[in-house]
């Protein structure tokens, strides 16, 4: 939905988008969530850092890849998307699991 709203709001034609990233993008924000200092390992270069560095670094790189607006063909705001719907969901999750645990 992120990525139809920006479409129409900034390009005067809309395309189709088809895929799971956008997806994956939830899982690894659902992940830093759950799990901020557990370690992650890039593919290239390897570099060691906390899943909540990871997921924040990889958001702010779709928000600038997006805004450059160099790769049509891939749909950043997707990503953003989804990883925004993570934060909500488990921040609710959460909210329900703390009221649970009070009453």
């Amino acid at each position: 939905m992120v990525q139809l709203l920006v479409s129409l709001a900034h390009v005067s034609d809309t395309y189709p988008t088809l895929g799971a990233s956008a997806g994956v993008f939830g899982v690894l924000v659902a992940y830093a969530l759950f799990f901020p200092q557990r370690q992650v390992v890039l593919l290239f270069p390897p570099v060691p850092m906390p899943a909540w560095l990871f997921a924040t670094i990889y958001a702010l790189l779709e928000l600038l890849l997006g805004m450059s607006g160099n790769e049509p063909d891939v749909a950043h705001f997707a990503h953003l998307g989804d990883m925004v719907g993570a934060l909500v969901l488990v921040l609710h999750w959460a909210r329900i699991v703390r009221q649970h645990k009070i009453d």
